[in-house]
């Protein structure tokens, strides 16, 4: 009954998205908000990693209407909030609750490129989930058309969201029966590959064909077999 009151709240809150973007003062305010709570939720969600993947899983599906919907404003909401997301996912992946007091805004974020890519820094408390608990090919395919969306924001958040995914999935361990799928060193060059797109992006105007051409080619890298062959 708690839970189902919870999910009755949340589905409704969410609805906050759909507001119109004036007064612009007041629906930004809230929709930030609404980011940090999301944030909040995950943090403070589950024990370990694995109960928190479950619920970073929740989350952006309940996001999938805004980041798909036919509104532009509403397309761009959803995006940042995604990748706001998965920034808080990342950081306790890697150990870390990011700075204090760093609220999310309604513009494009710097993807931190620093730091080892190993999971040889996490601590030894922290319960990692595996790779295969992101549920990889679905949410990619969530993300992907956004690459090409016909709004200049909404494209360069997209592609943040999926070098931030495949940045966060290379960390984690895989189930071993798969594990010989994924070739490192071609993941990491298209990782890499990737990265410079969303660095390129940020700092000046590009081919936007030519760009959506190289995520695509990153992402068929970067995708293991299974994962392809579980997107439904």
């Amino acid at each position: 009954m708690i839970l189902s009151c919870f999910m009755f709240h949340f589905q409704a809150t969410l609805g906050f998205f759909a507001l119109p973007t004036e007064p612009s003062n007041i629906v930004e305010s809230l929709i930030t908000n609404l980011i940090i709570l999301l944030g909040a939720i995950l943090l403070t969600s589950g024990e370990d990693g694995r109960s928190r993947a479950e619920q970073l899983l929740h989350i952006l599906r309940q996001l999938d209407p805004y980041v798909s919907a036919s509104a532009e404003h509403q397309r761009r909401r959803g995006c940042v909030a995604v990748h706001e997301v998965l920034v808080k996912f990342r950081n306790l992946c890697s150990g870390g609750f990011g700075a204090s007091g760093s609220y999310p805004t309604l513009s494009l974020k710097h993807i931190d490129q620093g730091g080892p890519r190993g999971s040889s820094s996490l601590p030894s408390a922290f319960v990692l989930p595996n790779r295969d608990s992101l549920s990889l090919g679905e949410r990619i395919m969530a993300y992907l058309p956004r690459c090409a969306d016909t709004d200049d924001e909404v494209r360069k958040v997209a592609i943040q969201i999926i070098a931030l995914f495949f940045n966060i999935s290379l960390s984690l361990p895989k189930q071993k029966t798969s594990a010989n799928d994924i070739d490192l060193e071609s993941s990491y060059g298209a990782l890499s590959s990737l990265e410079d797109i969303v660095s390129i992006i940020r700092r000046a105007s590009v081919d936007q064909i030519e760009v959506f051409h190289r995520v695509v080619s990153s992402v068929c890298t970067l995708l293991s077999k299974d994962e392809v062959d579980n997107i439904s």
